[in-house]
């Protein structure tokens, strides 16, 4: 039985879970403290499926963000745990 997916908060571990050929989907964890298009773009050209962004982001902010990004899935996490899924412009 194998992984169904890495979270990783830098991306050296990104580096080097390819390096060793694993093939499971990688996503970047909140404590990666993605604010900006630029790192969410840089994060999937790395071949990330998945970016969740810092915590301390405001709903405008994310809005954003997820603009500039077209279909990559992210999630913001409050400080409770909780998590508001956004995908393509619609909340879940």
């Amino acid at each position: 039985m194998g992984a169904d997916a890495f979270i990783v908060s830098e991306p050296g571990r990104f580096s080097e879970l390819k390096k060793n050929g694993i093939k499971a989907p990688v996503h970047i964890s909140t404590q990666a403290n993605t604010t900006s298009r630029q790192a969410v773009m840089a994060y999937k050209e790395l071949g990330a499926k998945r970016v969740n962004l810092a915590r301390e982001l405001s709903l405008e902010r994310i809005r954003d963000i997820q603009a500039g990004v077209g279909g990559l899935l992210r999630q913001r996490s409050s400080s409770t745990g909780l998590c508001a899924s956004l995908f393509r412009g619609a909340a879940q």
